[in-house]
Parts: structure tokens; C-alpha cells; sequence
């Protein structure tokens, strides 16, 4: 089993709401990278981090602190989540450096170009961004059931 500590980020400051109420939020670190070198000094495998601000406002609000944080945590791979409601913002992600990215949003689904081909390998007939996700381990969840692979 691999635990993934979590790191929420909210106004800058890594955060923890109370069963998802912004209004009830608890501070943990003033600075999220503060946060993220501490659970990488103590060997962590992975790092999941969330952008509450960003899945408040459908669109990633965090992504220059993201990469600050990929940067100082010695090669500790980061998984993000929030706000990475189409392909065009988890790409912008993975540019920031994350290894992973992931949401949680009603009708995200690949585009019509990257359907499936019998005729080719999966990999062979997905446009480039389509690639760049499947190299991040691109993950979604339509409506917070259906599983989508790419």
C-alpha cells in the first residue's frame, strides 16, 4: 500500500476543510512547499496535491506555487487535482512538472480525434496533447463514477 499525503492549497497557505466547507478551513503551513519538503525529507512515495482554489473556479488558480513545490521536493513525484477540467489545464500541469494529474468533472472526456482506432495502436492515433496526458497518467472521473483511460 502507498499512502499519498495531501496537501491542499487554498489563498497560497496549505489547508484542510472540514468535510469540504470552505468556510471551515483549518491552517497547516503558511507555505505549501514547506509542507511538501517536509513529507518528501520523511520519504514519501508521492504527493497529492489540490488546488481548492481552483476547484472553486473550474480552472487551476495554483499553478506557479505547484511548480515551486515540484521543484524543491527532490524528485517526489506530485500528483494535482482541482480545476483540471479539460486537457488543455492538465497539460498546463504537467508542464508545471506534475507527474499526475486528475479531476473530478461532469462530461470531461478525451476529444472526438482521439478516439480509438482498431487499425492503430492507442498511442499511435492520439493527438500529441493526448499523448502528453497519457504520459502523466491523465486520470478523470465523469460525474465521480466512470473511469476514463487514456
Amino acid at each position: 500500500m502507498i499512502l499519498y499525503p495531501a496537501i491542499d492549497i487554498r489563498g497560497g497557505q496549505a489547508v484542510r476543510l472540514m468535510q469540504g466547507d470552505y468556510d471551515q478551513q483549518t491552517l497547516y503551513d503558511a507555505d505549501p512547499v514547506v509542507a511538501a519538503r517536509r513529507w518528501a525529507g520523511d520519504n514519501a512515495k508521492f504527493l497529492h496535491v489540490v488546488d481548492l482554489d481552483g476547484a472553486k473556479a473550474g480552472q487551476p488558480m495554483n499553478l506557479e506555487l505547484v511548480r515551486k513545490l515540484v521543484a524543491n521536493v527532490g524528485g517526489c513525484p506530485v500528483q494535482l487535482g482541482g480545476g483540471l477540467r479539460d486537457l488543455a489545464w492538465g497539460e498546463a500541469a504537467v508542464k508545471a512538472g506534475v507527474e499526475r494529474v486528475g479531476g473530478v468533472a461532469g462530461g470531461l472526456s478525451p476529444p472526438p480525434e482521439a478516439e480509438r482506432d482498431s487499425a492503430n495502436p492507442p498511442a499511435d492515433n492520439m493527438p500529441s496533447r493526448m499523448r502528453t496526458m497519457r504520459s502523466a497518467r491523465f486520470m478523470a472521473l465523469s460525474s465521480g463514477v466512470e473511469k476514463m483511460k487514456v
